[in-house]
C-alpha cells in the first residue's frame, strides 16, 4: 500500500540508497529552517537527486524517487549550521513538488 505524505525535501547531486548513511553539513538558511522543523518532529525528510543544476541556491532539475532519511544525530555549530548524521531509510517516489518556499517538499 503506498502512502501519500507532505515531506520536506533535500535534492543532491549523488544518488542514495536505504540503507547508507549521511552525512550532511547544513549551512543554506532554507535547509537550516528544514532541519529545525524536522528535529522538532518526526526528523524524517526526503533525499533526491538533482538531474540538472546545482545543490546550492535552487533551480535544480530533480528526479521523481528517492529514499526517506531520518536525522539520526545533530549538532547546531555557533553560526546556525547544522552538522547532521542521517539514515536513508525507504525508496520514495514524488508525487507532485509544491512550490520551495521555505524550501523544497
Amino acid at each position: 500500500m503506498a502512502l501519500t505524505r507532505r515531506l520536506p525535501m533535500f535534492p543532491l547531486e549523488s544518488m542514495l540508497f536505504p540503507g547508507e548513511a549521511l552525512p550532511l553539513h547544513v549551512f543554506e538558511q532554507r535547509y537550516r529552517q528544514m532541519t529545525r522543523e524536522c528535529l522538532a518532529g518526526d526528523r524524517m525528510f526526503g533525499v533526491v537527486l538533482i538531474e540538472r543544476g546545482r545543490e546550492v541556491g535552487g533551480g535544480d532539475v530533480r528526479v521523481d524517487v528517492g529514499t526517506t532519511a531520518i536525522i539520526r544525530e545533530a549538532v547546531e555549530l555557533p553560526d546556525g549550521r547544522f552538522a547532521l548524521i542521517c539514515e536513508c531509510t525507504d525508496r520514495l517516489r514524488v508525487v507532485e513538488w509544491l512550490p520551495d518556499d521555505p524550501y523544497p517538499q
